[in-house]
């Protein structure tokens, strides 16, 4: 349709062949040196559908346009905001991991002075009755010693024995050693 309103001359030059071809079947002897359209009008449907056309490209034009421009704002704004958001919940995350490590730091710190403690004061209590306990068996042994020379004898002939464990001694029965630990 716009070729038709603007390239007159292009039609012109289609039309003259056909037109003197015309000429030339009813053998009219005229000869047609120029063809040249003065105005092109439309049937008043076409003129209408021609200009719905142009309004309906030119409502897409403005569309594409404004499509674009949101294209090159809105989502590259929108892509900066969301690079922003990203990056402070980043920092946030940093922030309160950082937080957890330094309480559990503290805390590890904490339980861990406790345990020593703990376990210094179990140790000092364990000696105290382990002192206590070796002292009452000296003092026990001590008295049992005094009361019964015998009991005294048993005693050493049984520490001997503790010595000897896992040995192999060879004697002879006139020993001094074996009289000591048989009793003889």
């Amino acid at each position: 349709m716009t070729q038709a309103l603007e390239n007159k001359e292009e039609i012109d030059a289609a039309i003259l062949p056909l037109l003197q071809s015309k000429l030339n079947k009813y053998n009219s002897g005229l000869k047609v040196v120029q063809v040249k359209t003065q105005s092109v009008d439309l049937l008043p449907e076409v003129d209408k559908a021609r200009q719905k056309v142009e309004e309906v490209n030119q409502c897409k034009k403005g569309k594409e346009e404004e499509a674009q421009k949101y294209n090159n704002t809105i989502i590259p704004n929108a892509n900066a905001d969301a690079a922003k958001v990203l990056t402070e919940a980043e920092g946030y995350a940093a922030e309160i991991i950082a937080e957890g490590d330094a309480y559990y730091t503290a805390y590890t710190a904490q339980t861990n002075l406790e345990k020593q403690t703990i376990l210094a004061k179990a140790t000092e209590e364990s000696a105290k009755i382990r002192a206590e306990a070796e002292q009452t068996a000296l003092v026990i042994y001590q008295k049992s010693l005094q009361k019964d020379l015998d009991f005294y004898r048993f005693i050493q002939r049984m520490n001997a024995y503790k010595e000897l464990e896992n040995e192999t001694i060879f004697m002879d029965k006139n020993n001094d050693f074996l009289s000591f630990i048989g009793g003889y």
